[in-house]
């Protein structure tokens, strides 16, 4: 099975996904830093943010504590990191499927007939 880290690949490169971590024990912090070394990146720039608090942020977030436990290893980070990525695959697809429920296209064919009906209303109007 392929690692999280062998995920994306550009024509036949492999491609590791970035992390951002964002802890306030500073301990905690650098040894994540030394695990996950070749694939940080600014919190702006990241794909994930792995941190010991919930942040107000958009982003997909590991938070230590909840998804991962202290004291972990390398193969654990990279186990829990799977799953996670799992899951938001999951999270991903799920969504996809309800943007296409028969009712977001009810919804969609409903908007659309409803500015069709503006718009016309609008040309009646100024042509009186």
């Amino acid at each position: 099975m392929a690692s999280i880290w062998q995920k994306f690949s550009y024509f036949g490169v492999k491609v590791a996904i970035s992390v951002s971590v964002v802890c306030e024990s500073a301990l905690l912090r650098r040894a994540l830093e030394w695990f996950l070394r070749d694939r940080i990146a600014t919190a702006n720039a990241c794909e994930l943010i792995i941190t010991d608090r919930k942040l107000r942020n958009e982003k997909p977030q590991l938070i230590i504590g909840e998804h991962l436990v202290k004291p972990f290893s390398g193969s654990q980070l990279d186990a829990v990191l799977e799953r996670f990525d799992k899951l938001q695959e999951i999270k991903t697809a799920a969504k996809g499927l309800l943007e296409k429920s028969p009712e977001a296209e009810l919804e969609a064919e409903i908007e659309r007939l409803m500015k069709r009906f503006s718009n016309e209303l609008l040309g009646l109007l100024k042509k009186k």
